[in-house]
């Protein structure tokens, strides 16, 4: 993959609107969304890491806490 050619990465989480209450509520703020994506048939949100990568937040139904990703809160 060429690093100049990315423009986002997309992380799957269970409930949407749970990751995003729980991002504002450490202060995180958004760059877009949630908005429903038609296209694709889902709702996602966008944020940005501190060096400004951006971060694509999306719901999809098989993304579980048992495949290794952390609470929110441990990232904090």
């Amino acid at each position: 993959m060429d690093p100049a050619r990315l423009h986002h990465f997309c992380l799957a989480v269970p409930d949407l609107d749970a990751v995003v209450s729980e991002l504002r509520d450490l202060g995180v703020a958004l760059l877009g969304g949630p908005m429903a994506v038609a296209e694709i048939g889902q709702r996602v949100a966008f944020l940005t890491d501190n060096p400004g990568n951006i971060i694509n937040r999306t719901r999809h139904p098989a993304a579980t806490l048992t495949c290794g990703v952390l609470p929110l809160s441990a990232l904090a």
